[in-house]
């Protein structure tokens, strides 16, 4: 290495398998369990509840499907609500 150069070492944080991703889903979430889901990244959050299990779609991706939602998403887009911010029903 030369004089004054440093030497950058990259770590790669090893990612979830689908697999993995699923049953962690699934250990925490339930059905009818409310979630925030977010379209992309900057979207505003919208709640559903979710109406299956997480399950692993084509061996590559852990989706789940959502009351009021045309088909599957991908987990990695929701987050559970907590129940003391869960919204009360009228």
């Amino acid at each position: 290495m030369g004089h004054g150069m440093r030497e950058t070492i990259h770590v790669r944080r090893r990612r979830k398998s689908p697999v993995e991703t699923v049953d962690a889903w699934n250990r925490t979430v339930k059905v009818g369990d409310l979630i925030e889901y977010r379209g992309y990244p900057e979207a505003a959050p919208q709640r559903f509840t979710t109406r299956t299990v997480a399950q692993v779609l084509m061996n590559h991706t852990a989706v789940v499907w959502l009351d009021g939602k045309a088909g599957c998403v991908c987990v990695e887009a929701c987050k559970p609500v907590p129940a003391t911010t869960e919204e009360q029903p009228a």
